[in-house]
C-alpha cells in the first residue's frame, strides 16, 4: 500500500488529475480521496488547538481512599452473576 499526499487544483468542471509515481504499476487500484479544508481554513483550527494546549493541566490525585461506591449504586442495577 502506498500513501500519496498532494495539493491539487480542482478545475471548473470539478476535475482533479494526478500523475502517480513511476513505481505504481498500471492496473486496477483502490484509491481513497479525502478533501480537507484549505490552509486558510485550517489556520483557524490550529489557533483554536494552540489555545486549548495553553490551558493549565488538570491534576487529579485519584479517588479518595475512604470513598466506597458499589456498582449497584453507580448503575442502579444488580451485580453480574
Amino acid at each position: 500500500m502506498k500513501t500519496l499526499h498532494a495539493k491539487v487544483k480542482v478545475t471548473a468542471d470539478r476535475t482533479v488529475t494526478v500523475r502517480v509515481p513511476d513505481d505504481v504499476a498500471p492496473g486496477d487500484w483502490e484509491v481513497d480521496v479525502v478533501f480537507r479544508p484549505r490552509d486558510e481554513d485550517l489556520e483557524g483550527r490550529r489557533a483554536a488547538w494552540r489555545e486549548l494546549r495553553s490551558l493549565p493541566p488538570l491534576v487529579s490525585e485519584g479517588w479518595p481512599p475512604e470513598q466506597r461506591i458499589r456498582r449497584e449504586e453507580l448503575y442502579d442495577d444488580e451485580p453480574p452473576a
